[in-house]
């Protein structure tokens, strides 16, 4: 005879098999409508991990540099930006890759570069996880020019001697090319530089020996500097 006990244990294990029973039949219900991948995606969310696409084609955004100095007498240069985080960056020289980079989770990047001699043509790409490529960055042109400016003073001869009317006197000579600026002692008005490189500056002559300094400077800040005196006498 089946006691009062053993009935409720019966009623409760029945009951357990019903949902066990109606919750397998919902899940095979939902396995069924949204497929395989969506599943996989809900328990990735779950995890907090990324989903990846095996299939999907869609490439990253291409990287992107913060602005780069134009010349520069360095022979490396600093490259700031962002790309895609989990992707891989790939930094291209005229068309050489000279980087390859990680991207982490903050998107950002900092690498250095060497340069070569004159113009250097800068971009980058960037590789999903997946193996797509992004289209290329915008190209950034950085002229790297290590040495510096030629000069010289034709006029007035180093040691000349100058008098009466001759105290306004002309500096002239030459330099590489227009690109090029001079300052003849310093003054805040820059010396006319033709495009062949010829120069002219007036300077007023003081009474006894006046020095005449000529600094040139080019687009990437390397410098030249001739000095020459020359006496006045009224």
């Amino acid at each position: 005879m089946i006691s009062r006990r053993e009935k409720v244990q019966e009623k409760r294990m029945a009951k357990s098999g019903i949902v066990f029973l109606l919750t397998s039949i919902l899940l095979l219900a939902l396995l069924i409508i949204v497929g395989i991948p969506t599943l996989g995606k809900i328990a990735s969310m779950v995890n907090n991990k990324p989903v990846v696409q095996q299939d999907d084609k869609t490439p990253p955004t291409p990287p992107q540099f913060d602005d780069l100095p134009r010349y520069t007498k360095e022979d490396k240069v600093t490259i700031n930006g962002r790309a895609p985080a989990g992707s891989i960056l790939k930094i291209f020289r005229n068309d050489k890759k000279v980087r390859e980079i990680k991207i982490d989770d903050t998107s950002l990047f900092t690498a250095e570069i060497p340069l070569e001699q004159k113009l250097n043509s800068i971009y980058a790409t960037s590789t999903d996880e997946r193996g797509n490529e992004s289209g290329d960055s915008r190209t950034s042109i950085v002229n790297y020019i290590a040495q510096p400016p030629s000069l010289e003073i034709t006029r007035p001869q180093d040691k000349q001697t100058f008098y009466g009317d001759d105290k306004d006197l002309r500096v002239e000579g030459k330099t590489d090319n227009s690109d090029v600026s001079i300052k003849v002692n310093d003054r805040i008005r820059i010396a006319i530089v033709a495009g062949n490189g010829v120069y002219s500056q007036n300077i007023i002559l003081s009474e006894g020996e006046n020095s005449i300094t000529v600094v040139a400077t080019d687009l990437a800040q390397n410098t030249t500097e001739k000095k020459i005196s020359v006496t006045y006498s009224p």
